[in-house]
């Protein structure tokens, strides 16, 4: 697979770990959707039982352009979606 930059494939290997990672799914419209996702606890990890405030555990946002780079990834990996769409990293509500 041809990457952007490695900054993003080395974050695009992270994902599911705990720390920062990319993540790749696609639409509804078929379009790959790539979003910039934390997490502060390994995915099994039931988290902290005993903290004093609210502790986010994980979040997400999309991003159109590689943070590192600049490129415009739905342009860039439009022909390899299938090989980087994991929808078991996905946060879900």
């Amino acid at each position: 697979m041809r990457w952007c930059c490695e900054t993003l494939k080395g974050w695009f290997d992270e994902a599911g770990n705990r720390g920062l990672a990319v993540v790749v799914e696609r639409s509804t419209d078929g379009s790959g959707v790539f979003l910039l996702q934390y997490r502060s606890v390994e995915m099994d990890d039931a988290g902290p039982r005993e903290h004093p405030r609210p502790l986010t555990l994980a979040g997400e946002t999309g991003i159109r352009f590689c943070p590192w780079c600049g490129v415009e990834l739905p342009v860039f990996y439009s022909k390899e979606l299938d090989a980087m769409e994991r929808p078991g990293f996905r946060l879900r509500p």
